[in-house]
C-alpha cells in the first residue's frame, strides 16, 4: 500500500510539474478516487 502511495505522489508530482497536463491531473484524481472507493469495504 505504501508503494502505491509513493508511486501516486511521484505521478502527481510529475503531472503538476507539467502545467499543460492539468486536465490529465483532473482525470487522474477521478480515477484514483474511484479506484480507492472500490477497494474500501
Amino acid at each position: 500500500m505504501v508503494n502505491i502511495l509513493k508511486n501516486l505522489k511521484r505521478l502527481f508530482g510529475n503531472m503538476l510539474f507539467q502545467h499543460k497536463n492539468r486536465i490529465h491531473l483532473g482525470y487522474g484524481l477521478l480515477f484514483v478516487i474511484s479506484h480507492v472507493g472500490e477497494q474500501m469495504p
